[in-house]
């Protein structure tokens, strides 16, 4: 079974269509699911979702320092809110 990390953002910087090369990139909802549990003070500490937003966007800036033409990242999206 494949698993998807934050590594994929890294990876993806491979991929051409056929027509040619990628001009522009753009992210758009980037994020993980998580069990939120409130904790004993009401609040809910969210360090999984945390990291794995940061790991992602370690790796995209790994791809863009190489050149990778992401011009737009959008963590979460209005159809977000919908599923």
């Amino acid at each position: 079974m494949a698993q998807i990390g934050p590594e994929t953002i890294y990876w993806g910087r491979g991929l051409r269509p056929r027509s040619g090369t990628i001009d522009t990139i753009y992210i758009s909802e980037n994020g993980t699911s998580s069990d939120d549990k409130l904790a004993a003070d009401g609040n809910v500490y969210d360090l999984d979702r945390s990291c794995t937003c940061a790991n992602y966007l370690m790796q995209l800036q790994r791809a863009t320092a190489e050149g990778v033409p992401v011009r737009g990242y959008f963590l979460w999206s209005l159809m977000d809110n919908f599923e």
